[in-house]
C-alpha cells in the first residue's frame, strides 16, 4: 500500500541521515537540526513520519520544505526511490 511505501521510505531517510552524521564525524549521542528540502510529495511523507524521523536521528529541530533556503547554504543531495531531496545536517548548539 502507498502508507507502507511511504514507510519504508521514511527508514530509508533515517538510514542515510545516520550515515551523513557519522561521515560528518558527530558523536553517537550529538544532536543535530536537519532542514530537508525536496518536492511537495516527499515533503508529506517526511511530515506524516518526522516524529520518528526525528527520535531515531536525535533530531533537535526538523525544518521541511519543498523551497530552497534564501541563504544557499551548501546541501547535500540524496534519491530516495524516485524523489530527491537536498539535506543540510547540523550540530545543535542549544
Amino acid at each position: 500500500t502507498p502508507d507502507l511505501i511511504h514507510e519504508g521510505q521514511a527508514r530509508e531517510l533515517v538510514n542515510k541521515i545516520q550515515n551523513l552524521r557519522k561521515d560528518s564525524g558527530f558523536e553517537v549521542s550529538d544532536r543535530i537540526q536537519l532542514t530537508i528540502v525536496s518536492s511537495e510529495l516527499f515533503c508529506g511523507i517526511v511530515n506524516k513520519h518526522k516524529q520518528h524521523i526525528m527520535d531515531e536521528t536525535l533530531c533537535h529541530k526538523l525544518t521541511v520544505s519543498h523551497q530552497n533556503p534564501a541563504d544557499k547554504t551548501p546541501m547535500i543531495p540524496i534519491t530516495i526511490d524516485e524523489h530527491q531531496a537536498d539535506l543540510l545536517i547540523t550540530k545543535d548548539t542549544s
